[in-house]
C-alpha cells in the first residue's frame, strides 16, 4: 500500500500531547511509520512537502521532519500536471468552504 503524509501529519508528532485527540492522532502517525519501517506500507513523499518542511521556522521540528523524510520510498517532483491539479483542488476546497455561506445567503 502506498500512502502520502502531509506536514500536518508529521507535525502532529511534536504537537502538544496534552489534548487526547492530538495524542491519539500522534499515536496513529507513529503506527503508520512503524508500518513504513517494516516495509508493509510505502510512504510516497513530494518535493513540495520537503519545501514546506524547509520553511518551518521551528528548527527542532524541522530537523525531526527532515529525518523522517529519509523513510520515504519515493519523492515525487512537482511538474506542470501536478501543479495544475493542485490549483484545481485548491479552488474546489475554497468553493466547499464558501458553499455553506452561499446556501445561507441565498435561502434568506
Amino acid at each position: 500500500m502506498k500512502i502520502y503524509l502531509d506536514a500536518c501529519c508529521l507535525n502532529r508528532l511534536t504537537d502538544d500531547q496534552n489534548q487526547p485527540r492530538i495524542r491519539e492522532e500522534a499515536a496513529a502517525v507513529e503506527r503508520v511509520f512503524k508500518l513504513v519501517r517494516e516495509g508493509t506500507v510505502q510512504w510516497i513523499s513530494s518535493d513540495a512537502l520537503a519545501d514546506e518542511i524547509d520553511r518551518n521556522p521551528d528548527l527542532e521540528r524541522k530537523s525531526g521532519n527532515v529525518a523522517l523524510l529519509a523513510l520515504a520510498s519515493e519523492i515525487i517532483e512537482e511538474n506542470d500536471q501536478i501543479a495544475h491539479r493542485a490549483k484545481a483542488l485548491h479552488r474546489l476546497r475554497r468553493l466547499r468552504c464558501l458553499a455553506p455561506g452561499l446556501r445561507r445567503s441565498s435561502a434568506g
